[in-house]
């Protein structure tokens, strides 16, 4: 079976136009992507909770913020591995006793209106890395261009809350020059 010669022509087009960003200078700086590859001009971030934070008693009023990270004016970040975790009692993975989230411009207490939630990180019920493990690498990148990220967790229910029961979190990442 042969292919059709309007294909033939768009995949050699397509492999032209791969070709020529590969190779053209004015394209260096774009190329690999600043969110696959740190930049020269970036700068590595680590936000994790300076201690581990005693879990709070139940219900949203009572979110607790694990560790936050203020983008400068100017930057991009790109998150690129993501600890949260749970250390105690009564808690089962998945199960929505505990709920995670990571979100943007929301301060504690802040309704939902305000701010945003990191698609695919806002309420969560599973934890991801660990302090013995590391960080759990995020496939791709999270980018955000401005404000303050805050990761938080909430005790919902069957955790056992108070010490010895604590929360760990961690936001790893760079952030590089906006273009």
């Amino acid at each position: 079976m042969s292919s059709s010669p309007s294909l033939v022509t768009s995949r050699m087009a397509h492999l032209a136009n791969v070709q020529r960003l590969a190779n053209s200078a004015r394209n260096i700086e774009e190329w690999p992507f600043p969110w696959e590859q740190m930049p020269p001009d970036g700068r590595v971030f680590n936000a994790m909770s300076p201690a581990a934070v005693e879990a709070p008693a139940y219900g949203a009023a009572n979110q607790v913020t694990l560790c936050s990270y203020e983008i400068p004016d100017g930057f991009t970040a790109c998150i690129k591995a993501i600890m949260r975790g749970y250390q105690g009692s009564g808690f089962i993975e998945g199960s929505g006793d505990i709920v995670w989230d990571i979100d943007v411009d929301r301060p504690l207490g802040a309704t939902p209106i305000i701010g945003w939630g990191l698609p695919d990180y806002a309420a969560n019920v599973f934890s991801l890395g660990s302090p013995s493990q590391g960080p759990w690498k995020v496939p791709g990148a999270i980018i955000v261009q401005s404000g303050t990220i805050r990761m938080k967790a909430r005790t919902v229910a069957n955790v056992s809350v108070g010490a010895p029961n604590y929360f760990v979190g961690a936001l790893v990442g760079w952030i590089y020059p906006s273009s």
